[in-house]
């Protein structure tokens, strides 16, 4: 990740294009756990509040992959 460590918001990015890869091959589990992390990540770096583009931008693939993922079975 980043020379600055693991919550460094560099670190979201590469945690991001993680996501990105995993949606584009299908896999909206994994996809919306990576876009999870990134989401947590850039918060806990104190850098971006909830309302920031680019955490907005993240919640926006979190949603996207989980509605492709679909329902839960019960």
């Amino acid at each position: 990740f980043s020379l600055q460590g693991p919550d460094a918001p560099e670190a979201a990015l590469q945690q991001e294009h993680e996501g990105l890869v995993h949606f584009l091959a299908g896999d909206f589990t994994d996809a919306e756990l990576a876009f999870r992390r990134a989401h947590d990540t850039l918060l806990r770096s104190g850098k971006h509040t909830r309302f920031d583009a680019r955490i907005m931008r993240i919640c926006n693939n979190m949603a996207i992959a989980q509605c492709r993922k679909g329902p839960s079975r019960f």
